[in-house]
């Protein structure tokens, strides 16, 4: 006799819907109460747990993780991937994944034909200017 497979649901989400802070504790796998998963260097995979199951988010899981696994919940799926490029839900927060730092910028400038790279880092200093802060959520290159 044979068996059909069993499948499961995913929930695609971005991970702009998680504070700076939540991507740097999953990406140091400091996150109690939940079962979660790298998914390389673009995110997580979240086993979203069910009634049925009869398992509950943990208070110890942060607050902007818990709202993605209860929005997934919602829709009845059983799995939540976090990834930079994945969908931005409308009934979600989205966080920012910068922060201020005075940065050295180069531009690049033509001087009679050739290519001339100049820094401002003196202007940098005296005005910070927005860098991103995690990889997590820096969409990969095409």
């Amino acid at each position: 006799m044979q068996s059909q497979p069993t499948t499961f649901t995913m929930l695609d989400l971005s991970t702009a819907h998680l504070k700076p802070e939540t991507r740097t504790l999953l990406t140091q796998d400091l996150v109690d109460g939940a079962l979660i998963y790298p998914k390389g260097p673009w995110g997580w995979f979240v086993h979203v747990p069910t009634e049925t199951d009869g398992l509950t988010i943990s208070d110890e899981v942060p607050a902007d993780l818990k709202a993605c696994i209860q929005y997934a919940q919602r829709h009845q799926q059983n799995w939540l991937m976090l990834d930079c490029d994945g969908t931005v839900a409308s009934e979600l927060p989205v966080y920012g994944d910068v922060e201020e730092a005075p940065v050295a910028i180069a531009v690049a400038t033509s001087s009679g034909g050739r290519q001339v790279a100049r820094t401002h880092a003196q202007q940098a200093n005296s005005n910070p200017v927005r860098v991103t802060a995690q990889a997590a959520h820096t969409p990969r290159p095409d």
